[in-house]
């Protein structure tokens, strides 16, 4: 097999519990919306045969050329909806899911709620973050007060967006 050129990604080969599966590795901007932000590696694997993953390759090569984000995961997911079961399925005491369900119905769903997770960037985030600092304050009732939100409430909705995130194989991280 020939060498790729840069920018066309890879496919290679490995073995796992005894089974030759094959792997796609291919490099895009870290946030679509901004032309000069850093490259990242992203990849995929699982494919029975070279055939299948090259296939894949492609498929992405051709998302990246459109404009459109690789990220695996599922189409039409919006935050809110991600959120939502996220914390459903988190083992966590009932205090702490209570706080958890605070910050995504005060501090996340009005912002960022309907945005689709794939479309979900890091200049979106830290635009919701300043947005949040500057007049992000609620009342129980939701209601906008217009008033800032403390440091400390602006870091615990980055964290719990952090937690959240899925990596690229579809499973979740802590």
């Amino acid at each position: 097999m020939s060498r790729r050129k840069h920018g066309e990604g890879s496919v290679y080969s490995y073995v796992r519990s005894g089974v030759r599966r094959y792997r796609i590795q291919w490099y895009e901007r870290g946030d679509i919306d901004d032309p000069d932000s850093p490259l990242r590696r992203r990849s995929q694997g699982g494919f029975p045969t070279t055939k299948d993953a090259a296939a894949a390759l492609r498929q992405k090569l051709s998302s990246l050329d459109r404009g459109e984000p690789t990220s695996t995961a599922r189409s039409g997911l919006t935050v809110g909806e991600f959120m939502d079961e996220w914390v459903e399925g988190h083992r966590v005491g009932e205090s702490t899911k209570a706080g958890y369900l605070k910050i995504i119905r005060l501090h996340i769903k009005p912002y960022i709620g309907e945005v689709e997770l794939a479309k979900l960037t890091s200049t979106r985030l830290a635009a919701l973050y300043r947005q949040l600092e500057s007049s992000g304050r609620r009342n129980h009732k939701g209601e906008c007060t217009g008033e800032g939100l403390g440091p400390n409430t602006v870091h615990k909705v980055h964290q719990s967006l952090s937690v959240n995130r899925p990596r690229f194989d579809g499973e979740f991280s802590c």
